[in-house]
């Protein structure tokens, strides 16, 4: 069975990569219960990790096919699906615009520190992947010489601000951080892959991708 998907994420994985995408069909992206209808494939579901050569020329926005393995369910509940990657084939890109309605929720102008309720990101919270529109990002890099690890990303999102490392070369590479302290971005649309923490009333996150 061939399916199609646009990557949206190239991500970091322990021991190689993880791609995360959605699924298309005709063209079109397809939605299941009102959310994106993610896909994650996998040589084995056990190892949810690719091989980097395998994927490392894989961009968010292309559109790939992919085979799946005999007797291969779209059903599972965080989109793994078992493929040949050996089958991989590029078809194009997908214009940023047509994911907007994929994000999971609007910015939200008003942003405060102080503020720990994440009330109006409670539709998060059960998510493994979630597509957001934040506001106010800032890429902050180390003065001088300091380790490429310290680079975070500040993104405000639900009235609260948020700062997730970017310890990723790849994904750093692929988005040009400058040698400059702090880099301003318009909005932007980010691919999470959101934590609940033990007191059930923050969240905090894994940056997979900056779609820009």
């Amino acid at each position: 069975m061939k399916v199609q998907m646009v990557i949206v994420a190239n991500a970091r994985e322990e021991r190689g990569r993880s791609l995360v995408g959605i699924r298309l069909q005709d063209g079109q992206l397809m939605m299941r219960s009102g959310k994106p209808h993610w896909l994650r494939p996998v040589i084995q579901r056990c190892k949810t990790s690719i091989p980097t050569p395998m994927v490392v020329d894989l961009m968010p926005l292309d559109v790939i096919e992919i085979e799946l393995r005999d007797g291969e369910r779209l059903d599972h509940p965080d989109g793994y699906v078992e493929a040949d990657f050996y089958r991989l084939q590029i078809k194009g890109r997908l214009p940023l615009d047509r994911l907007v309605g994929c994000c999971s929720l609007p910015a939200m102008p008003e942003i405060s520190p102080e503020n720990d309720d994440l009330t109006h990101a409670e539709g998060l919270l059960g998510q493994a992947i979630c597509m957001i529109v934040a506001c106010q990002c800032t890429v902050i890099t180390p003065i001088q010489d300091a380790q490429r690890e310290q680079i975070v990303l500040q993104f405000g999102f639900c009235g609260m601000v948020f700062q997730c490392p970017l310890a990723d070369p790849w994904f750093l590479e692929h988005i040009a951080i400058t040698s400059e302290s702090v880099v301003c971005m318009r909005s932007v649309q980010i691919v999470l892959s959101p934590r609940k923490r033990r007191n059930g009333k923050a969240q905090d996150f894994r940056v997979l991708s900056v779609l820009l």
